[in-house]
C-alpha cells in the first residue's frame, strides 16, 4: 500500500470555493475540473442576463438569490466528489495520483482569469443598462 494520503478535507474545500480544484489536487484531469466550472458559470450567466435582457432590477434580483440557493448544492456536490475521491485513493480503492505545484495551483490562475474575462461585461452592462 502506498504511503501517501491526500487531505480529504483540503480537496473539498478547494472543490467548494474554486470549481474543480478539488478535483486537480485528486490527480484527475483539468477537463473533468473544468466542467464542474462550466456548470457554475453557465447558471450564474444565465441567472444573471435574464435580468439584463429584460432591463428588469427585481428579475435580477429574484435571479441573483435564486442562484446562491442552486450554487450551494451544486457546490457541496463538486466538494462530495472531490472528498470522496481523496478518500478512495487513501483506502487503496483507486490508484493514488500524484500532483506537482505547478498544475495544483496553476488550475485557479485561468479560472479566476476566465471568471473576470466573463463577469466585467456582465457588470458594465448591468451598471449602464440599468442606471
Amino acid at each position: 500500500m502506498n504511503d501517501n494520503k491526500k487531505n480529504e478535507w483540503a480537496a473539498a474545500i478547494a472543490s467548494f470555493f474554486i470549481a474543480g480544484w478539488g478535483q486537480v489536487y485528486n490527480g484527475e484531469s483539468w477537463e473533468k475540473g473544468f466542467v464542474f466550472f462550466f456548470i457554475r458559470i453557465l447558471g450564474f450567466v444565465c441567472c444573471i442576463l435574464l435580468g439584463i435582457l429584460t432591463f428588469s432590477q427585481l428579475l435580477f434580483v429574484i435571479g441573483f438569490f435564486s442562484l446562491i440557493i442552486l450554487w450551494i448544492p451544486i457546490a457541496l456536490y463538486d466538494a462530495y466528489v472531490a472528498f470522496s475521491t481523496s478518500r478512495k485513493m487513501n483506502i487503496g480503492e483507486i490508484p493514488f495520483r500524484e500532483i506537482t505545484g505547478l498544475a495544483f495551483w496553476g488550475y485557479p490562475v485561468p479560472i479566476i482569469l476566465w471568471t473576470m474575462m466573463i463577469f466585467t461585461p456582465i457588470i458594465i452592462a448591468f451598471i449602464f443598462g440599468m442606471a
